[in-house]
């Protein structure tokens, strides 16, 4: 057998699971001895696979082989080509595969670019790049073409570009405190965290995450929307906690809404289950579990939980790029519109904010989408730079 076939089979019966000690060392000790002229097939390799499911792994020899490998990096650097558009997801997760599967860390890029410093703000509406605030009080902008990016000790955080930042497992903020990334008003941003869980951020969000997972459990801190992909770790429950709710989950998908401008933390599932609970009551005590294509709302003054069922396309389209308004308040809308076009909104029509519509864009500019309200519920508006007033 062949080294392109031995490797196929053994990456094969790993991401299946069916690899025992024996062959996952194998297939370790066979790209290891090749070195990175052997990691684009198994790159192409992987991607044709199924790569939805995968088994733990020895952490501690992953490591090991990981940090041997950056440094063989920093003395040989081999250019590889950049991927684009729709595919930097599908290789990004793909090389978050193997960093589990094997313990190396690939890097795609064309040139590695030097930490730009920037003030840390917490007004989301003045900056224009995504902002990223390690635990050490350093701060950096994300943005460019995709390359590394270093902290001012010459440590790798991961690789940024296309609007995405996949996560050096091994040095995801430094230390063991509190990373933070902070996306402005007409932004989306993609974060793939040190365990492979891939979280998609909507404007005008902050997302807080530890620089290194704990052994009991993987927490997040979410003020704004985001849309999860929460990697399969039995052993460690990833937990979203949003203001005074908290969401608990062994892997699966969903998303959260939870803006300081809204009254409720809405939370909509599309995959597997997750479960609901207060800081106050705590998991113990009988938390609300929730199914596939139902919506929870937490009222952050009363602190109730009313579970739903909702048609979840129109909750996570904006991923897509997309606004779809199912009954929404024109209160709510406008928020929705102030992030997406980073604009100020003053509404001087009472009436509009008792007004409720069901609406659908995406290419449109914000001056399509008031023409098109007009059409429904005449009023009259006036635009000076970003700022609308209507009257």
């Amino acid at each position: 057998m062949n080294k392109r076939n031995e490797i196929k089979n053994l990456l094969e019966k790993y991401i299946q699971g069916n690899a025992g000690p024996e062959e996952i060392n194998q297939l370790i000790h066979i790209l290891q001895e090749e070195g990175n002229d052997r990691f684009p097939e198994a790159m192409e390799m992987a991607e044709l696979m199924n790569i939805e499911d995968l088994p733990p792994v020895d952490t501690g020899k992953r490591d090991r082989i990981l940090q041997e490998i950056l440094q063989a990096k920093k003395e040989h650097r081999r250019k590889v080509p950049v991927p684009r558009n729709k595919r930097w997801r599908s290789v990004m997760r793909i090389a978050a595969v193997l960093v589990l599967c094997l313990g190396i860390y690939t890097v795609y890029e064309t040139f590695t670019e030097s930490v730009e410093p920037v003030q840390d703000t917490d007004d989301l509406r003045k900056h224009e790049n995504v902002v990223m605030k390690l635990a050490s009080g350093e701060t950096m902008v994300l943005t460019g073409e995709q390359h590394e990016i270093v902290s001012t000790k010459g440590e790798v955080i991961g690789i940024v570009g296309n609007n995405a930042l996949v996560v050096n497992p091994l040095k995801a903020g430094a230390t063991d405190g509190i990373n933070e990334i902070k996306v402005p008003y007409g932004r989306r941003f993609n974060i793939t965290l040190p365990d492979s869980t891939v979280v998609f951020l909507n404007s005008g969000s902050v997302l807080q995450y530890a620089g290194s997972f704990g052994t009991d459990e993987r927490s997040v801190v979410l003020n704004g929307e985001a849309y999860f992909e929460v990697a399969k770790d039995t052993s460690r429950p990833f937990i979203v906690h949003a203001d005074d709710l908290n969401i608990r989950v062994l892997g699966t998908h969903f998303n959260v809404h939870n803006y300081e401008s809204g009254k409720k933390v809405e939370t909509v599932l599309t995959e597997g289950k997750i479960a609901l609970y207060t800081d106050e009551e705590g998991f113990s005590d009988r938390p609300v579990v929730m199914v596939p294509g139902t919506l929870a709302l937490f009222d952050k003054q009363d602190r109730n939980i009313e579970i739903n069922e909702v048609n979840t396309a129109s909750y996570i389209a904006w991923i897509q790029g997309e606004m779809i308004f199912e009954k929404r308040p024109f209160p709510f809308i406008l928020n929705t519109l102030e992030r997406r076009f980073n604009v100020e909104i003053v509404n001087n029509d009472r009436k509009l904010d008792e007004a409720r519509f069901t609406a659908k864009f995406d290419t449109h500019s914000l001056q399509e989408i008031l023409e098109s309200f007009r059409q429904s519920f005449p009023f009259e508006y006036a635009m000076d730079n970003k700022r609308i007033i209507i009257n």
